[in-house]
């Protein structure tokens, strides 16, 4: 709680990168059906996705599903 009321993020930032177990993985985003791997998580939460054709998109709405 300590590191979530604190005015600087950055250490719950590196914190959460740490025990993040989405990075790599394919996945599918059902807005606009898009295939790619997962980048991460952004400041505001959102995951970050690197689609297939190379863009860089920022899912903070629908369902994503991880291809195994």
């Amino acid at each position: 709680w300590d590191l979530l009321a604190a005015p600087d993020l950055n250490p719950l930032r590196r914190l959460w990168s740490e025990f993040d177990t989405t990075v790599g993985r394919k996945l599918r985003w059902s807005h606009g059906d898009i295939s790619g791997t997962a980048e991460g998580v952004v400041e505001s939460g959102a995951l970050r996705i690197r689609a297939e054709d190379g863009r860089l998109l920022t899912a903070s709405v629908g369902e994503v599903g991880f291809v195994y």
